[in-house]
């Protein structure tokens, strides 16, 4: 293990600590521990990570980001970062004032954990994690624990690929608690990342989206959502997503999960709860594919065919069963077939 402070570092938060930090950091690329003893440090660039570093941890500090800058990132044409560890961290970002400026980029980073890591931003300009895939370079594997963002323009961001085809894989978000700047989103899920999963996650914003999720094979569960306008998005291309043990308090009037696309497809909602007095709203286009189940009772399934619509008057007017007659009753059926016939109505028959 080596300490900061023992390497030219201040570590007093005033002092800026940049160069001596990072020339610690390119001395031990690989298996290392790089302690920072509690103090704090005041940094005015990026730190870089080298390429290829293996097993790198840096910890027990806090670290002042002196202007608009990242934290740390890959250093320039890194492709592989593996089994790096941010652990027992205190980042502050509030210099920011560029617009999603990153915290830190995990973006070819691997096999890495971010344990117990505190970022606090500028509201709606700072993004405490940023990951994007690319060929050979997209980010998997990598776990975030017990980690607290707040004020920030985006919690973590599992972006797909700004080059090429591919995305964040097989990470995961366990124990954390975001709070985006007003009306920002927590996490954001992008097209072609797959195997993302978010455990007991607390949201908690005045307004703004808990999860924007249109990727793939998703896993959401045991997460709370406390005053945000939108608990979940699904949009885009999200498929074989799942839902489960997760609590909504949206406020009056808003929604817990929105379906925005016709592409979305194999959303499984399963035992989520709801404040008392809010309801669930789905909106864009729903599909189900199969039956649809009220716990274990079937409600709905495929269109019935083979139905003719028929024609002549309708009407849904009220009747008395001892008096009606015939053509009335006739008149009554019509309108039952028009409301459920796919030509005229819901469509759960049709010819």
């Amino acid at each position: 293990m080596k300490i900061f402070t023992d390497y030219g570092a201040a570590g007093n938060g005033t002092a800026d600590d940049t160069l001596a930090m990072q020339e610690l950091i390119n001395a031990n690329p690989s298996w290392g521990v790089l302690d920072g003893n509690g103090k704090t440090y005041r940094i005015t660039a990026p730190l870089n990570i080298p390429n290829q570093s293996r097993f790198l941890e840096i910890r027990n500090l806090t670290i002042l980001a002196d202007g608009d800058i990242e934290v740390f990132r890959h250093a320039a044409g890194a492709t592989a970062i593996n089994y790096f560890a941010l652990t027992r961290a205190l980042i502050l970002c509030e210099a920011h004032t560029t617009f999603e400026r990153r915290a830190i980029d995990f973006s070819v980073m691997s096999f890495s954990k971010f344990v117990d890591v505190w970022v606090n931003g500028t509201p709606a300009k700072t993004i405490c994690f940023f990951g994007a895939g690319g060929t050979g370079s997209s980010p998997y594997y990598n776990s975030f624990d017990h980690c607290y963002m707040g004020n920030l323009a985006a919690g973590i961001v599992f972006n797909d690929s700004l080059t090429a085809a591919g995305g964040c894989n097989s990470n995961t978000v366990t124990d954390c608690r975001i709070q985006p700047g007003s009306g920002n989103t927590g996490v954001y899920i992008g097209d072609n990342c797959q195997n993302i999963r978010i455990e007991n996650v607390t949201f908690e914003s005045s307004g703004g989206t808990g999860i924007y999720n249109s990727g793939h094979a998703t896993f959401i569960s045991g997460c709370r959502f406390e005053a945000m306008t939108t608990g979940i998005t699904y949009t885009g291309g999200a498929f074989a997503c799942t839902e489960s043990g997760n609590y909504f308090d949206p406020p009056s009037g808003n929604h817990r999960t929105f379906f925005g696309s016709s592409a979305t497809r194999n959303i499984v909602l399963n035992e989520n709860s709801l404040a008392s007095g809010q309801a669930t709203r789905f909106y864009g286009e729903f599909s189900v594919n199969g039956t649809y189940h009220v716990g274990t009772e079937q409600v709905l399934e495929a269109r019935r065919t083979g139905w003719t619509p028929p024609t002549g008057a309708s009407s849904r007017a009220s009747f008395d069963p001892g008096t009606v007659t015939l053509p009335e009753l006739a008149q009554r059926l019509k309108a039952l077939i028009d409301d459920l016939h796919s030509d005229t109505g819901h469509g759960l028959i049709g010819h």
